[in-house]
């Protein structure tokens, strides 16, 4: 009865340690990127991971390259705090800030960027496409 009590014990704490998923994990490295671009004003780098749809409604909003767009942007740097995943669709909810991200035949890619959130209504985001 002792060893069964434990084995219980053993199973209820993997359960709640919450295995993240590869996907979260690929997303949260992709978030952890972004950010890290935003802080050393990398706009090439931030370019490449933007989603297309992002990329082109940001120079088309601008009239000018998306690296140069990119950085007369005031984007915050944040810490990854959070991922959640639906299919080929993710949030990232940062200290400072929350990602979108699109599952593109290239990987995973921002598709909204300096987002904050309205009550009851859609996010408000620097970056969308």
């Amino acid at each position: 009865m002792r060893r069964s009590a434990l084995i219980a014990l053993a199973v209820l704490a993997v359960s709640m340690s919450g295995c993240r998923s590869p996907q979260a994990d690929e997303i949260s490295t992709v978030a952890r990127s972004w950010f890290q671009h935003v802080q050393e004003h990398d706009g090439a780098a931030l370019c490449r991971l933007l989603a297309g749809n992002a990329a082109e409604a940001l120079q088309s909003s601008s009239g000018e390259p998306c690296q140069q767009s990119m950085l007369g942007l005031d984007l915050p740097t944040a810490t990854v705090r959070s991922v959640e995943v639906w299919g080929e669709r993710a949030e990232v909810r940062a200290s400072r800030d929350t990602l979108f991200l699109t599952r593109l035949a290239s990987g995973w890619k921002v598709s909204a960027a300096g987002c904050t959130p309205r009550a009851d209504r859609p996010y408000d985001c620097t970056i969308e496409g």
